[in-house]
């Protein structure tokens, strides 16, 4: 019985000893040997509990690959990658899953692509490509391949002044971001495909000065309740912004955007709500009946070609107050509201709808 017990307690210890967490404050990386020792001077150390910076800013580093920190699986702080000249993979990376904060790559001139990120799946804080207040991208990357394993992003997603990247492909397993999708300043930014996927921001839309972007609908399917606010401009080519997200949005009473200064079809508001009440949002036509409108206890809504369909109805404030999900026939019973003024919008697979209904 000893004898099991003290080879219980042998392959406690030796778990322990090969898995833990270190680095509380963080760690500094400017040199390649210090990279290269980091096994050494941290032996067993896979989980970092403070930040890692790999650069130096504004002199540059000489360091080249970050084979080092193969054994790194987590950091709890932020990753920040920036200013090395000569870093040229990111593949000591490999077996990072989860970085509890910030991430900040920007301007390491020789890094292609972001290969050797393809086990992360979660970014707690914002996720930059691009520094904005320094007015720094990543010139080199052509897509963002390397992050197809990332899931979810919990604060900001902000893509700055990453010049030779033509599309997002690499972000098509992104599902949600817990603030704001911001795309700025692309050069050579053609469309929006790599974000299919993605369905909820809880933030603001900003995508501006992307000279030959022509082509957004690959945010169609976020969803409408999770946008707080969309500001679409000086985006000299574009003028399709009659998606469904954004037709979706704009047509919720009191939304908050702003659309100028695009390419005709989108250069301002008046022309994208047109768009989308010609192609995207059909009122009151002979695919829908609403009975009775004026309504007293209930409103029946009815879709002749419709099968799977989710109704949110709004008040004159633009506030949401209720949602029905059903087949052809949906039932809002109404009479514990106030009478008045109410819009709803109707999603299917296949279409979109929005109306208004009046209570006596």
């Amino acid at each position: 019985m000893k004898k099991v017990a003290f080879i219980i307690s042998l392959v406690f210890i030796s778990i322990i000893g090969h898995s833990q967490s270190c680095l509380p404050n963080g760690i500094t990386f400017t040199t390649q040997e210090q990279i290269d020792n980091f096994p050494t001077d941290y032996p067993n150390c896979n989980q970092i509990e403070g930040p890692i910076t790999i650069g130096n800013y504004p002199d540059g580093t000489t360091i080249t690959n970050l084979d080092g920190l193969n054994n790194i699986t987590q950091i709890d702080g932020g990753l920040n990658i920036y200013f090395n000249l000569n870093l040229s993979s990111l593949s000591g990376l490999s077996n990072l899953t989860h970085i509890g904060g910030n991430v900040s790559i920007f301007y390491n001139p020789e890094l292609f692509s972001l290969e050797g990120l393809n086990n992360l799946n979660v970014v707690e804080g914002d996720l930059k490509l691009g520094e904005y207040e320094l007015t720094v991208g990543n010139d080199n990357f052509q897509d963002l391949s390397g992050l197809n394993g990332l899931t979810q992003v919990e604060g900001n997603l902000i893509l700055f002044k990453n010049q030779n990247v033509s599309t997002l492909t690499g972000l098509e397993n992104l599902i949600s971001i817990g603030q704001n999708l911001e795309i700025h300043n692309h050069q050579n930014l053609v469309n929006l495909n790599g974000l299919q996927n993605l369905s909820s921001i809880s933030g603001t839309i900003i995508i501006n000065s992307n000279n030959i972007l022509n082509d957004i609908s690959g945010i169609k399917n976020i969803n409408v309740d999770s946008i707080n606010n969309l500001t679409i401009f000086d985006n000299q080519q574009l003028s399709n912004c009659h998606v469904k997200s954004i037709c979706d949005y704009i047509a919720i009473p009191d939304a908050s955007f702003d659309i100028l200064n695009n390419n005709t079809g989108c250069d301002n508001s008046e022309q994208v709500e047109e768009n989308c009440e010609t192609i995207g949002i059909i009122e009151h036509n002979n695919l829908i009946s609403i009975q009775p409108n004026p309504a007293k206890d209930f409103v029946q809504f009815h879709f002749e070609q419709e099968n799977e369909i989710i109704i949110r109805i709004y008040n004159t404030k633009g506030e949401f107050i209720e949602e029905l999900e059903g087949n052809t026939e949906l039932i809002w019973n109404c009479k514990s509201f106030s009478s008045g003024l109410y819009f709803y919008t109707a999603n299917s697979k296949h279409q979109s709808y929005s109306g208004k209904v009046i209570i006596q």
